[in-house]
């Protein structure tokens, strides 16, 4: 009985020395090796360094990356941070909830905080504002405060708390308020509501501090009490020493005789000989006769004109007289003695007729150059409705025709007949409403045609226009006739 007794209470002991996994204190297993039936060790890693996961104390897994097959890493989360239950390390998911579907700040999706109310401890709710419609910076949703003005001061309307918007114009539409200050403060004077500018001087010369002096003691205008500037010059430019910024006296002689150019007075300049570095002496002349102007002692450069930039008949480089005009009659601008350039318009873009280059007057109305064109010809308009834009620019490319600039530029003058005809095209097919455009001129051409808005005659000569660069100015003539006969008629006053 004693030998059993002893055996139950050696058994009683060992079992106490092991934890539940078998291990004692010193981390042998009860199988005499420091591995359990598994091959871990007490702490729970095996004879390669890897736990139960694959992981090593690295946090490294057995296929030699942070992740296993399953793609966790050993604290169990996964390349975006969740765990197999999708929460990260906070304990939220994706959508940024808990398990109980709570957010960070303590809001479930529907707004819900989790002390049962809509509102944080704070007292604002899940969208940042407390009831009264304010964030904690003092802005309401569309980002205006209890006044009505936003982060940078401005209301709704774009005016600050004194009533100017960002571009510094008042509520008044003047950029002063009804104070006459602007802005920054200052009146059009420049002086602030205390009467003192921007460095801080009244009018009558008295610093914000009392005295005629700044903090560093500069009066108004910028001079100390013994009239020197923060350079070290007086009123007059000159230092204590009587020289200016260039080292110059009043009399322009530097400290060591020589003067602005250079040169002392006996003509021996700086660089110890007669001539400076440009190679000019005393005189303003170079051993050549010429000065820095290029001019020789007679008044003339090399190209033969003088220091006006005129030749001996008269004329300059360019090829203009005193008088500024050329040998055709042009000055440099174009425009003749009479004012018009080579193709009739004056400085102001009109022509000896009083229209424009569009044929526009001084009022911006067209109307009096069409009735004036065709009351040229003796035909009137046939009534208001073809007093169009349109119809007036037609008429002008017949003018311009007309002038000699368009004459002498056969390729010019092709340009704009053949725009002409299309235009007149254009507007025939007003005449006779059609629902669809035509994917030629030629076939326009024949639609008016059928419609006998055109004779015979004349759709052969805008088929001949359209396609011949031959145009003579009969054929024009003619195209007028054809434009006359449908918007005007003779005028038998």
């Amino acid at each position: 009985m004693e030998a059993e007794r002893r055996k139950d209470v050696r058994f009683t002991r060992d079992v106490r020395k092991y934890d539940a996994r078998g291990f004692d204190r010193r981390g042998r297993h009860e199988n005499q090796t420091p591995y359990d039936e598994d091959g871990y060790d007490v702490s729970g890693y095996d004879f390669e360094g890897f736990n139960r996961n694959g992981f090593n104390r690295s946090g490294i897994h057995k296929n030699g990356t942070a992740f296993n097959r399953q793609g966790y890493d050993v604290r169990g989360f996964d390349h975006n941070g969740f765990n197999r239950k999708g929460y990260n390390v906070s304990g939220f998911n994706s959508e940024g909830f808990d398990e109980y579907g709570y957010n960070e700040q303590g809001f479930s999706l529907s707004g819900n905080h989790r002390n049962g109310t809509f509102y944080d401890e704070t007292g604002y709710d899940v969208h940042g504002f407390n009831q009264q419609g304010f964030n904690q910076f003092g802005y309401d949703m569309s980002g205006y405060d209890a006044k009505g003005f936003n982060k940078k001061g401005y209301n709704e309307a774009g005016y600050d708390a004194r009533g100017f918007n960002k571009k510094g114009r008042h509520t008044n539409t003047t950029k002063f308020d009804d104070e006459g200050y602007n802005k920054k403060g200052f009146n059009k004077a420049g002086y602030n509501r205390a009467g003192f500018n921007k460095k801080g001087f009244n009018e009558a010369g008295i610093h914000e501090n009392g005295t005629t002096y700044n903090k560093k003691g500069y009066d108004v205008r910028g001079f100390d009490a013994l009239g020197y500037d923060k350079k070290g010059y007086n009123e007059d430019g000159f230092d204590m020493s009587g020289y200016n910024q260039h080292g110059f006296n009043t009399s322009g002689i530097d400290r060591f005789g020589f003067a602005e150019n250079g040169f002392s007075e006996n003509g021996l300049h700086r660089n110890g000989t007669f001539w400076d570095e440009a190679g000019f002496g005393k005189d303003g002349y170079n051993q050549s006769g010429y000065n820095r102007d290029h001019l020789d002692r007679g008044g003339f450069n090399e190209q033969g004109f003088n220091e006006a930039g005129f030749d001996a008949s008269g004329y300059d480089a360019l090829g203009y007289a005193k008088d500024g005009y050329n040998r055709t009659g042009y000055n440099e601008d174009g425009f003749d003695r009479l004012g018009y350039d080579d193709e009739g318009f004056n400085e102001q873009g009109f022509n000896e007729m009083g229209y424009d280059r569009r044929g526009y007057d001084a009022a911006g109305d067209y109307r009096p150059f069409m009735h004036d064109y065709l009351s040229t010809y003796h035909y009137t308009l046939a009534d208001v409705t073809f007093e169009t834009i349109e119809w007036k620019h037609i008429l002008w490319q017949f003018f311009e025709l007309e002038q000699p600039f368009y004459v002498y530029d056969q390729e010019k003058r092709m340009e704009c007949v053949q725009q002409l005809t299309q235009n007149i095209v254009v507007e025939l097919l007003r005449i006779e409403p059609y629902s669809k455009g035509f994917a030629h001129p030629t076939i326009a051409l024949d639609y008016l045609k059928r419609r006998r808005i055109l004779t015979e005659k004349q759709y052969k000569l805008l088929i001949f226009m359209q396609r011949n660069e031959h145009v003579t100015p009969i054929h024009i003539h003619n195209l007028r006739k054809i434009v006359f006969q449908k918007i005007a008629k003779i005028n038998r006053i």
